[in-house]
C-alpha cells in the first residue's frame, strides 16, 4: 500500500491538543457549550478512540519528507556567536522514516538523511543516520561506531528527552492523558462550527501555547487542523488527511505543516501494515559500538565497547599489546579499589619533532577500574604519551600526565582532598537569614581539557536547616599549562565557583586545604523593589539629610527621590520647590532625596540657584541597596506617607499630588 504520513517530530503536536492537565486554561470557543454539553461531547470522542484502540497491537510505516537545506555561515574575523543560518537553493535534506511500534509504547525508529538535488529529486550525499528504541525498560539511541547511548525512562537526557513520548502522533492510541480531559470538561470548551466540525479551544498555561483543535466527527473525531500559537503571536498549523482501513482502523494519510506562512513540509508515506509480527524492540549496536550506558552508571556513564568482554588486567599486561598500567595507593601507601581511571588526553610526536596535544570525547572508552588490589589497565590502540584521570568516589581526582605507552608500574597516590564549608544567607529585612533545603553547585573554574577533573567532580549539595553547606574530595592544586617537562611541573591552587540559582562566588585553594565559614549571600533584586504601600517608611539610615523625621509628626510626609542629572527629576524638584508653602498649609512635610552621590558644592549651588526651600537630601553610598529599600523603580519617584508614618501612595505623577493629598485628608476625618 502507499499512504501518506507525518512525521514524528511535527507529528507531536496533534497530542498536545487534547492532553489536560492541572495547568490547562479554557478560552472561549465561539459558541461554546456548557459543561454538560462538552461533556457529552468528549463522552463520545472517547468511545470513539477507545473503539479505535481496541483494533491496535502494533503498526509498521516507512514514510519520507522533503526539509529546506539549511547551513551555519560563519565569517572569518567574527566571534562564533555571530553566526547565520541560511538556505542552500538548490538542495533539499530528504528524511526517510521507519518505525515500528506496539500499543503499549515500545518502538523501533530509524531516520535517515540525504541531500538532493532541488530540481531533480536526485540523492547527492549522504547527510546522517541514527537508530532508537524502547524495550519497555531502557531507551537506546545509536548514531554512529563511536556514539550510542543507552538509558532509563527516568534520566532525561538531551540524547534522547524527545524520545521518551514517540509515538504521540497517533493520540486516539496511545495518549492516555486524554482520560483528564474526558473527566474534567471545564479545562477545555467545544463548539460546533457551520460545517458540522467540531473546535476544541485551550490554553496550557505551562508553556503558554494556546490551541484550536478542529475534529471531524463523520471521521470518528480525528484532528484534521491544529493551530498553536505562542504568546509571541508565532502561528504553527498543521493539517492531517485520514484513510480508514478494512477493520475500521482510522490512521493518517496525509499532513500539511505551515509555521508563519513561510516553512512547508508535506509528507509520503511509502510502507504501512497494522498489526505485524511481535518484536521483542530491543535496538541491538553492532559488535564494538562505543556505548554510553547510563544504565549501569550515571556520572560519568559507563563507556564500553557494544558486545566484547573487558579484559582483565593480567590479560591487558600479558597480552603484548599497547598499554598503561598501575596502582592506586592512598597517603598510607594502601590500595584504593574501586578508582575509575579514564583517558583524557594523549601526546604525540610530530615529524617536526614537536609534540601535538589531543582531547577528544571518545577517550572515554579507554577507562579501567581498579580491583581489590588497586591496580589498573588500559587497553590502548595508538603510540604516543597519555594523561590519566583518576576519579575516586571518597578522594580527590587527579590526572597523571604523560604516560608512555606500555608503562606498567605507574603509581598514584590519592589524597583526601580539599573541604569548603559556609553558608547559604539573603537578606531580609536588612538582615542575614539562612535558607535551608537549597541546592548548591560546585564546579571548576578552568574548563581546559588540560587541567579539567571531568565533569563529575562538579559536586551538588543541599543545606541543612541553618542554611550550612559543605563540599569534601576538592582537587587543591592544578598543574600550569606552561610547564611541559616533568622536572619543571609547577603547580598552581585551583580555583573553584560555588554557585546558588544566579549567585555565585569563586574561591581557591591558596592557603591548605579547608576554606570555612564563608558566606553566600544572596542579594535581592535591586531592580524590582517590593512597593511600600501599607508599610510604615523606612529609616533614614545612608543618608546625609538636615531633617528630623520628628518635624513630619502628626503630618503627611512627602518623600521625592531624584537626580539632578535627568531633566524629569530636576523638573519635579523645582515643581516642589514652587509649591513648598501651599505644602505646608496642607499639613503636608517634604523632603527631596538625590538619589546618587555628587559633589555637594555642586548640589548646593543647584538648589540655591532655583531657589529650593524644601530640604534637599543625598544617599552617601551603596545608592542601590538605599533606592531598593525605600521601593524605589524610576526616578522622580514620590512617596506620600499618612500622618502615622503608613505609605498611603508612592510612584505617581506630581500633577496626581493634590488628589493623593486630598484623599488621606479625607480618610483621616
Amino acid at each position: 500500500m502507499r499512504r501518506g504520513w507525518i512525521p514524528v517530530e511535527y507529528m507531536v503536536l496533534a497530542i498536545i491538543v487534547l492532553i489536560g492537565s492541572a495547568g490547562l486554561r479554557s478560552q472561549s470557543a465561539g459558541t461554546a457549550e456548557s459543561e454538560r454539553g462538552v461533556q457529552a461531547r468528549l463522552g463520545q470522542i472517547r468511545q470513539s478512540y477507545e473503539k479505535q484502540r481496541a483494533m491496535f497491537r502494533n503498526m509498521r510505516f516507512k514514510a519520507d519528507w522533503l526539509d529546506p537545506h539549511m547551513q551555519i555561515k560563519r565569517e572569518p574575523g567574527k566571534p562564533p556567536e555571530q553566526t547565520e543560518l541560511i538556505e542552500i537553493p538548490d538542495e533539499k535534506i530528504l528524511n526517510i522514516l521507519e518505525y515500528q511500534t506496539d500499543k503499549d509504547g515500545r518502538y523501533l525508529m530509524s531516520l535517515e538523511q540525504h541531500v538532493t538535488d532541488a530540481a531533480s529529486g536526485r540523492i547527492k550525499s549522504k547527510r546522517h543516520s541514527s537508530k532508537y528504541g524502547y524495550n519497555g525498560e531502557t531507551y537506546r539511541a545509536f548514531y554512529s561506531e563511536r556514539q550510542a547511548s543507552i538509558f532509563t525512562p527516568e534520566q532525561k537526557f538531551s540524547t534522547g528527552s524527545y524520545l521518551i513520548k514517540p509515538t504521540s502522533f497517533m493520540d486516539h492510541i496511545f495518549n492516555e492523558d486524554l482520560n483528564y480531559v474526558f473527566d474534567h470538561p471545564e479545562s477545555a470548551e467545544i463548539s460546533e462550527a457551520a460545517d458540522g466540525l467540531w473546535i476544541l479551544k485551550y490554553q496550557d498555561v505551562k508553556s503558554q501555547y494556546s490551541y484550536r483543535a478542529t475534529l471531524d466527527p463523520k471521521q470518528d473525531f480525528m484532528i484534521v487542523e491544529l493551530e498553536r500559537t505562542s504568546k509571541e503571536g508565532h502561528v504553527y498549523i498543521m493539517k492531517t488527511e485520514y484513510e480508514i482501513s478494512a477493520e475500521g482502523f482510522r490512521y493518517p494519510v496525509k499532513g500539511y505543516r505551515s509555521f508563519g506562512g513561510k516553512h512547508e513540509l508535506v509528507m509520503n508515506i511509502t510502507e504501512f501494515e497494522l498489526n505485524t509480527p511481535d518484536s521483542d524492540y530491543t535496538l541491538e549496536f553492532p559488535k564494538g559500538t562505543h556505548v554510553r550506558d547510563y544504565t549501569r552508571r550515571t556520572d560519568p556513564p559507563e563507556a564500553y565497547r557494544y558486545g566484547e568482554t573487558k579484559k582483565s588486567y593480567e590479560q591487558i599486561i600479558r597480552g603484548g599489546g599497547k598499554f598503561v598500567a598501575g596502582v592506586a595507593i592512598d597517603k598510607t601507601g594502601l590500595p584504593v579499589a574501586g578508582v575509575l581511571v579514564r583517558v583524557c588526553g594523549q601526546k604525540t610526536l610530530r615529524p617536526d619533532g614537536r609534540f601535538s596535544l589531543k582531547f577528544s570525547g571518545s577517550f572515554d572508552i579507554l577507562n579501567a577500574v581498579t580491583d581489590e588490589q588497586g591496580r589498573f589497565a588500559i587497553e590502548l590502540e595508538e603510540e604516543g604519551q597519555y594523561n590519566l584521570r583518576f576519579s575516586p568516589e571518597k578522594h580527590a581526582a587527579i590526572i597523571a600526565y604523560d604516560v608512555p605507552v606500555r608503562k606498567s608500574d605507574l603509581k598514584v597516590t590519592l589524597t583526601v582532598g580539599g573541604t569548603v564549608t559556609g553558608r547559604l544567607l539573603r537578606i531580609e529585612g536588612g538582615k542575614k537569614v539562612p535558607i535551608a533545603s537549597a541546592l548548591l553547585k560546585i564546579e571548576q573554574s578552568s574548563r581546559s581539557s588540560y587541567s579539567h577533573l571531568g565533569f563529575d567532580r562538579d559536586r551538588k549539595t543541599v543545606t541543612d536547616s541553618q542554611g550550612r553547606f559543605r563540599f569534601d574530595h576538592l582537587r587543591t592544586k592544578m598543574r600550569d599549562l606552561g610547564t611541559r617537562k616533568s622536572e619543571q611541573w609547577e603547580y598552581t591552587p585551583r580555583v573553584w565557583k560555588i554557585s546558588y540559582d544566579t549567585t555565585s562566588k569563586t574561591i581557591g585553594f591558596y592557603e591548605g586545604t579547608k576554606i570555612e565559614d564563608i558566606e553566600l549571600l544572596i542579594e535581592p533584586d535591586y531592580s524590582n523593589p517590593d512597593s511600600l504601600i501599607g508599610k510604615i517608611l523606612p529609616d533614614f539610615e545612608n543618608i546625609t539629610i538636615d531633617f528630623s523625621p520628628g518635624q513630619a509628626q502628626d503630618r503627611m510626609f512627602l518623600i521625592c527621590f531624584w537626580d539632578m542629572n535627568q531633566r524629569p527629576s530636576r523638573n519635579c524638584i523645582i515643581e516642589l520647590g514652587r509649591r513648598a508653602e501651599e505644602l505646608k498649609k496642607k499639613g503636608v512635610t517634604a523632603v527631596t532625596i538625590q538619589a546618587s552621590n555628587l559633589d555637594k558644592n555642586t548640589l548646593d549651588e543647584w538648589v540655591k540657584k532655583n531657589d529650593i526651600s524644601i530640604p534637599v537630601g543625598m544617599i552617601r553610598n551603596e545608592e542601590q541597596k538605599t533606592c531598593f529599600k525605600w521601593g524605589v523603580k524610576s526616578l522622580p519617584w514620590l512617596i506620600l506617607a499618612d500622618s502615622s508614618g503608613f505609605v498611603a501612595a508612592e510612584g505617581f505623577g506630581i500633577y496626581v499630588l493634590d488628589d493623593n493629598i486630598r484623599r488621606l485628608d479625607e480618610e483621616k476625618r
